[in-house]
């Protein structure tokens, strides 16, 4: 097939979609970690992200995705007769920008969940070392 008579996607499309697919990729943190309850209606016992991993995996993905869009710039000579090639860096961009988002977002949910779960340690922890009140007899 000739590259005349090969069919490309339209830029307007990829202008939709990939950002669409780059924020569903890039957003880890965002859709799997869970910070603390609010204190008012902490239980006893409350679960909460406490691991860095989706934080993480999300700063990774940001970074990964900065060095290739400034190798493919730096390589790249632009045609912007379509649009294509500033649609893919631009996708990339707020891919990465939408990871860095997600993993600021789980390292602050992380760190909330941990203190709070420190906190809540702290607590049940002085509640063993006081002595409860003596009873009375009848």
């Amino acid at each position: 097939m000739k590259d005349s008579q090969r069919q490309s996607v339209p830029a307007w499309m990829l202008g939709v979609l990939l950002p669409m697919v780059s924020g569903a990729a890039g957003c880890h943190s965002i859709m799997f970690v869970d910070g603390p309850p609010p204190e008012d209606q902490r239980k006893a016992a409350f679960t909460c992200t406490d691991s860095y991993f989706w934080p993480v995996a999300d700063a990774v993905l940001s970074g990964t995705v900065i060095g290739a869009s400034a190798l493919i710039a730096r390589q790249q000579t632009f045609s912007l007769k379509d649009g294509g090639d500033l649609v893919l860096i631009s996708t990339l961009v707020a891919t990465a920008a939408f990871a860095g988002g997600s993993a600021g977002y789980g390292y602050h949910e992380v760190n909330k969940c941990r203190d709070a779960q420190r906190r809540a340690d702290e607590y049940r922890r002085w509640l063993r070392s006081t002595p409860s009140p003596p009873q009375s007899q009848p």
